[in-house]
């Protein structure tokens, strides 16, 4: 899709205001301190554990353990308020990696939990179908976001990206169908799930779905500071001194 300047005019004020370099230290931080977190009390969990624990599951929290390093270097580098407006591209593009991270990283916690509470394998199975429902979600949020451009809903007196109050079933059907699904994990295996495992799945849907549906702005902010100059911030004098 071929995106002009005028096409993103609202997204302007986000990327000069609300997701200027400078305001997004602080949420890089954030995302990474949560990050560490909810890997920490998992490999916490796997320590604690008497017995062998799946191959799968040390094998994914490698993977997130080596993610989280990179994400740490990456966040360190980009601290300074000098770095985020000189390397303002790459800090987006990091902003659209590590939020598609942060969505999902407290999965490994509620799969681990599941694993060592030897919960029935139809609570391990109901995760990964939300953990997918999720992936759809975004994928859907992103079509309805080109599409939502190609309208012209982005232009100057257009209605934006969201438009809420004409997307109810847009926002509202996917924590419907979560809800749903946990519900049925829960009638199913009641007996066999704690509270605390349905709380954990829960929240991790949440933040993913939630995350779903504002990931398509950055992607878009991503696109336009690489293609139009207006979308770049220029350094204030005082750092530029």
């Amino acid at each position: 899709m071929n995106i002009t300047e005028n096409d993103l005019e609202q997204l302007k004020s986000v990327a000069t205001g609300r997701l200027r370099p400078n305001n997004l230290i602080g949420s890089l931080w954030g995302m990474l301190i949560f990050s560490g977190v909810a890997l920490g009390v998992s490999y916490f969990g796997v320590s604690q554990y008497p017995g062998p624990v799946e191959p799968w599951l040390e094998g994914m929290l490698k993977v997130f353990l080596a993610l989280l390093i990179l994400q740490f270097i990456i966040t360190l580098f980009l601290s300074s308020e000098k770095s985020v407006f000189r390397y303002q591209k790459l800090q987006i593009i990091v902003l659209c990696a590590v939020s598609l991270k942060f969505s999902i990283d407290l999965y490994p916690f509620f799969f681990v939990f599941s694993s060592v509470s030897e919960a029935p394998s139809s609570v391990m199975i109901g995760g990964f179908l939300l953990l997918i429902t999720g992936f759809i979600f975004l994928f859907i949020s992103i079509i309805r976001a080109y599409s939502r451009v190609k309208k012209g809903e982005l232009k100057k007196g257009g209605q934006g990206l969201y438009q809420f109050s004409e997307s109810k079933g847009y926002v509202s059907l996917p924590f419907i169908f979560a809800l749903t699904m946990i519900g049925g994990i829960v009638g199913r295996n009641f007996s066999d799930t704690s509270f605390g495992m349905i709380v954990i799945l829960l929240i991790s849907a949440v933040i993913q779905f939630g995350v779903a549906m504002a990931w398509p702005e950055f992607l878009l902010i991503a696109q336009a500071k690489r293609k139009f100059p207006s979308f770049i911030v220029k350094t204030p004098k005082r750092l530029s001194e």
